[in-house]
Order: structure tokens, then sequence, then C-alpha cells
């Protein structure tokens, strides 16, 4: 029983799969390749900056969103505050 329904797993739901999954894979393969080749020939005249740079910067951009994610959560942003009670001072001070 348990056997039949592995089978039945792979045939309806990973086997639909494969070709889509095979073409990504192909797709994936050839943009590395076309990468490498870009980098080993381009490298000099200012590929350097995508290579060394880039990468380098990517720290400082993790240490300014966690300051960002940091300083939103003290200053409560995306807080949605609760509702007055009715007959609150702040809406009696507002009506006169």
């Amino acid at each position: 029983m348990l056997i039949g329904r592995a089978v039945l797993i792979v045939r309806e739901h990973i086997a639909p799969l494969v070709p889509g999954a095979v073409l990504n894979g192909t797709g994936a393969l050839l943009t590395a390749v076309a990468a490498i080749v870009f980098v080993a020939t381009e490298f000099t005249e200012g590929a350097w900056l995508v290579v060394i740079a880039v990468p380098a910067l990517m720290p400082l951009f993790a240490r300014v969103q966690n300051y960002r994610r940091v300083a939103g959560v003290e200053l409560g942003l995306g807080v949605v505050p609760g509702r007055a009670a009715r007959g609150s001072e702040s809406r009696d001070r507002a009506v006169r």
C-alpha cells in the first residue's frame, strides 16, 4: 500500500515537474557559463567592479537594513494603534 502511494505521488506530482526542472537547470548552467566568460574577458575593462566591489558592499547593505529594522521597531512603525475608548478625553477636547 505504501509503495503504491509513493508511485502515485511520483507519477502525479513529481514527474510533471521534471521537464521544467531540466529546462530551468539548463538555463542556469548557460547563464553561469556566460557570466564566467564575460568576467574573464572583461575583467580589466570594468568587470572587476561587479566581481569585487559589489560583493564587498553586501555586508554594508545588510548592516543598514538591520539598523533600519531596529529603528523601525523602536519607533513603532507598522503597528496600528488601538481605537480610542468612547468618550475619551482626547475626543472631548477635539470637539470643544
